[in-house]
């Protein structure tokens, strides 16, 4: 990873985090990454507990609370653990895991 992609992460994850982060860079493929990104800092299970802590405090903020399903995205976080452990190259981007994984 580069470190302009480092940093670019970084930026991603604090405006998170911060509730800043514009809804419209938050899309399907938004929630993929940060909850990809929170299991490659954190591990499992503590990366998926943040992230979705991290995800209702964003929803609740925007009052989109009514959005979330915890089942769903337990599946995905899951779905998203199993690639990093079990498919994934070392140091695999995010961009080369929906290349190979585009169904997600």
């Amino acid at each position: 990873m580069s470190d302009g992609t480092a940093a670019r992460d970084d930026e991603f994850v604090a405006a998170f985090e911060a509730r800043t982060l514009p809804p419209e860079r938050f899309d399907h493929g938004g929630h993929l990454r940060m909850a990809w990104l929170y299991l490659r800092r954190h591990g499992f299970p503590d990366g998926a507990v943040r992230f979705m802590a991290a995800l209702r405090a964003y929803v609740t903020h925007l009052g989109a609370h009514q959005k979330y399903h915890e089942t769903i995205t337990w599946a995905y976080v899951v779905l998203l653990n199993e690639e990093l452990t079990l498919r994934a190259t070392a140091g695999e981007s995010f961009d080369e895991l929906l290349d190979r994984r585009p169904e997600l």
